[in-house]
């Protein structure tokens, strides 16, 4: 027995060496898996997805080949398969966006960033591009130096990775399961000012990050940190995406509004 694809995806074909006239009859044990069909010389493993990892086995059983001797028995082999699920979020990369309601200059009087972030899902061995995700996001607050509170309301956002093919010195580099988080915010530079200076600020924006396991079973998989750091010395913002590992943006500020 074998099978066409590795043991971490979430579908795989399996067969048996078997002369045609030979009805090879297929079960399973442990896991939540779908076979198809259930007799024949292959069936397709379809995994359902779940929160935790499951290990599955695929059962074939061959009666005795017509013709053949009564004593041989019948032909019964097994396959292990592994199912994985996503276990971590990498950011993989980081931009710095075309601002243009803004223009940087030394006296403006608007502090803040906006600073894409390039994500990835892993396990990166499990295409994960038709399974949603999410943002869920509990309402927070933080007190700015001014003493004004800054109310950061529950939302919800929702995405699906994808496949990324970029070209890297002439050759195709696949990057499976990523995703753009966008992040910005803008606040006049007044918030920082307390006793007549401008004062250091960091705001830590608990994020979790989850994915339906099946039927509306949304499972955690890390709770990421969306921070952005004011310098008051300088009105600069930096934003940093803290998830499996961490990656910062260019500190930059301050604004003030275009010219039209």
């Amino acid at each position: 027995m074998t099978t066409s694809d590795t043991d971490e995806k979430l579908e795989s074909e399996i067969w048996v060496e078997e002369p045609d006239s030979v009805e090879v009859e297929w079960s399973y044990t442990g896991g939540s898996v779908t076979l198809f069909p259930l007799v024949g010389n292959s069936t397709t493993a379809y995994f359902d997805l779940c929160p935790i990892d499951e290990n599955v086995t695929i059962l074939a059983y061959a009666p005795n080949v017509p013709g053949s001797p009564a004593a041989d028995p019948p032909v019964q082999k097994q396959k292990q398969i592994r199912k994985k699920v996503p276990t971590g979020i990498n950011v993989i990369g980081v931009s710095e966006p075309n601002l243009a309601p803004f223009e940087l200059n030394a006296t403006g009087s608007v502090i803040g960033v906006a600073t894409a972030f390039y994500m990835q899902v892993v396990s990166l061995r499990v295409d994960f591009s038709n399974v949603p995700f999410r943002e869920n996001i509990e309402a927070q607050s933080f007190t700015f130096p001014s003493g004004t509170v800054v109310e950061y309301p529950a939302k919800v956002l929702g995405f699906m990775p994808r496949l990324q093919v970029s070209v890297v010195n002439g050759l195709n580099v696949v990057q499976p399961n990523v995703f753009f988080d966008n992040l910005a915010e803008f606040r006049a530079k007044e918030y920082l000012l307390k006793d007549g200076a401008y004062t250091n600020m960091t705001v830590d924006l608990k994020v979790p990050y989850e994915f339906d396991a099946g039927s509306g079973d949304w499972t955690k998989i890390i709770e990421s940190t969306h921070k952005r750091e004011y310098v008051g010395a300088s009105l600069k913002c930096r934003m940093t995406m803290i998830v499996s590992d961490s990656l910062s943006g260019i500190p930059r500020g301050p604004w003030k509004p275009k010219q039209q």
